[in-house]
């Protein structure tokens, strides 16, 4: 959470923003994160063949949504591991219940709305087969890079 701190801390003072002034984008651009990731998993694309998958995109795109959450549990001062919830083995049930609790999250603010929805995308990791240290090393990684954007002006 620390670094997470540090990297909002940075974007806000970049941006000359506070972090309330923008939470309907913040929703937004979680919401968008989350679609770049089904895009790269392609699960849904049943009119398409020859599907080829690169796994480090589709960590990636899965560590943004890990920055975005982490970025609203902040703001409840989560302090509690969440656990996964797989509401579907099938991949494409599980994205649509996470847009739904994004959607519920967003009009009922509150931890444990936030809470379901943050256990249903740990279930996609889970559905997804990454590791905590998969997740955790890309996190990392996608940190470091959002660190350089602010300081190129980004």
């Amino acid at each position: 959470m620390v670094k997470q701190i540090a990297l909002n801390e940075a974007i806000m003072k970049n941006h000359n923003i506070k972090n309330e002034d923008c939470k309907e984008k913040q929703i937004l651009a979680l919401i968008v994160e989350i679609s770049e990731l089904a895009n790269e998993i392609q699960h849904f694309k049943y009119w398409k063949k020859g599907i080829v998958i690169d796994q480090e995109k589709i960590l990636e795109e899965y560590s943004d949504g890990i920055h975005f959450y982490l970025s609203f549990g902040l703001d409840f001062k989560i302090s509690n591991i969440v656990n996964e919830h797989i509401f579907s083995d099938d991949i494409t049930l599980q994205f649509l219940e996470i847009y739904n609790s994004i959607f519920v999250f967003f009009k009922e603010w509150n931890i444990d709305n936030f809470n379901y929805s943050l256990s249903l995308f740990i279930g996609l990791g889970k559905l997804l087969i990454f590791s905590d240290e998969d997740i955790t090393d890309a996190y990392l990684r996608k940190n470091k890079i959002n660190f350089n954007r602010i300081k190129n002006k980004y």
